[in-house]
């Protein structure tokens, strides 16, 4: 399923969100990979001819035995942020070694006790990197600190901090999303 986040970093940030539980995509993959393509590949369509803008599209997961659950929420689900900028050097400058795939079924071969981050950058390339644990809320912090947001944090969002940037956000989002439930391919189940 697709939803708009509830604390969007910005107008159109979305995720992607499977049905079955897991703690994130590298379990699913296999199984839903061919379904999941379609629906991350509308939304960016739809997104980039609403916004004019690129996207990047993340994960913070986790290997099959990592312990504790990746960023905050334990359940799997894929970021879709309308984004201009290239994400790829702000990670370097965070100390996130990425290194490129051509292939995401790499996911399933992340060591099972370990973390990873997915990124497919605004350029469509596609990266991964894998070490014991990530920083909560990477991602989040750093397109905010590419905008120059002070707020990054969903809990931010939610304590509505910038009551106005946040409810602009969110309608702004939400005429976005009109257009995209038009779409059959939301209308199914992940």
């Amino acid at each position: 399923m697709v939803i708009l986040d509830v604390a969007p970093i910005t107008a159109g940030h979305a995720l992607v969100i499977p049905r079955l539980h897991e703690h994130s995509l590298s379990i699913l993959w296999r199984d839903l990979s061919e379904k999941l393509e379609q629906v991350v590949s509308a939304v960016v369509t739809t997104l980039n001819n609403e916004t004019g803008k690129a996207a990047i599209i993340c994960e913070h997961g986790l290997g099959s035995e990592a312990k504790g659950h990746a960023g905050c929420v334990e359940h799997a689900h894929l970021h879709i942020i309308p984004f201009d900028y290239p994400l790829l050097s702000a990670f370097s400058h965070a100390g996130i070694n990425f290194t490129q795939t051509d292939n995401l079924l790499d996911i399933t071969k992340i060591p099972p006790t370990q973390q990873y981050l997915y990124l497919r950058d605004t350029d469509g390339l596609q990266y991964l990197a894998v070490q014991e644990k990530f920083p909560s809320q990477l991602v989040r912090r750093l397109v905010a600190t590419q905008l120059g947001e002070l707020y990054w944090s969903w809990r931010d969002y939610l304590d509505f901090s910038d009551k106005i940037g946040t409810k602009q956000r969110i309608i702004e989002g939400m005429k976005l999303f009109a257009h995209l439930n038009q779409n059959p391919v939301f209308m199914d189940d992940l």
